[in-house]
């Protein structure tokens, strides 16, 4: 009995497949906030290192301002926030170990720049807490003749 598959007649059956019109709403409804989460947490990480990157050249161009023989405290502080400009300038702190003034050629110069995470964002402040701070310093040698 040889039988050729063209001449049986073709009928097929609805196959019952249980009721799943909601899963794929429901299921994305319960991943989506995560999926947001990390989004968002991808964000503010990468803002967090451009900021870092540039408090970092701050406070090398503020060191480098402070070690010329003619630099003050207030003109290391204006190159300090002018190399952080991404940075709102309230929020910078600018120190000096031993100040410009004070310190005498050949002395070693450290600058540190501080800015508060919750100047630069908010959810930062809440991911990492108010007093977190991202922070760089920078040593150099005071120029002039000893």
């Amino acid at each position: 009995m040889s039988s050729n598959i063209n001449e049986m007649p073709r009928t097929r059956r609805k196959q019952r497949l249980p009721k799943r019109k909601g899963a794929a709403v429901v299921e994305f409804a319960v991943v989506a906030p995560f999926l947001m989460l990390m989004l968002l947490g991808m964000i503010e990480f990468g803002r967090a290192m451009i900021i870092q990157q540039n408090v970092t050249t701050a406070a090398r161009e503020a060191c480098r301002e402070a070690t010329l023989p003619s630099a003050t405290t207030a003109s290391a502080t204006a190159v300090a926030e002018q190399f952080a400009s991404q940075i709102p300038n309230e929020g910078i702190t600018v120190t000096f170990a031993p100040s410009p003034e004070d310190a005498e050629a050949g002395d070693i110069i450290t600058a540190t720049v501080e800015v508060p995470i919750s100047a630069i964002s908010n959810l930062g402040a809440i991911w990492f807490g108010s007093g977190a701070t991202l922070d760089a310093s920078a040593a150099m040698r005071k120029e002039g003749f000893e």
